[in-house]
């Protein structure tokens, strides 16, 4: 599983860019409040898609984390919400609508 540290961008206070790494996900969860690992989902044509989670070391209500724009980590456009947090952690899924299409 990649993981992905989540950093504030320049442009606005609420776009978060991912971070490239090699790091295990006890070293980022460590290191930074915010970051996203791949998932891979089957979707009704039984083609994998990739989703990305979002993880936080601290606890976050939905209205907290929802008020940022994500990136991709494949293509740096911003990330749509497609499904709700495990708990509060393990928050929502995304997706990258221009990934799925190409």
């Amino acid at each position: 599983m990649t993981c992905y540290p989540l950093t504030k961008t320049e442009r606005t206070g609420k776009t978060m860019m991912p971070l490239q790494t090699m790091n295990s996900e006890e070293f980022i969860r460590d290191r930074y409040d915010l970051y996203l690992t791949d998932e891979l989902i089957y979707n009704n044509d039984g083609r994998l898609n990739r989703r990305y989670r979002l993880h936080s070391k601290e606890l976050h209500r939905m209205e907290d984390y929802l008020a940022y724009d994500i990136l991709c980590p494949k293509c740096n456009r911003v990330l749509k919400p497609v499904g709700r947090p495990i708990d509060h952690n393990d928050l929502g899924l995304y997706a990258c609508s221009f990934c799925d299409k190409h």
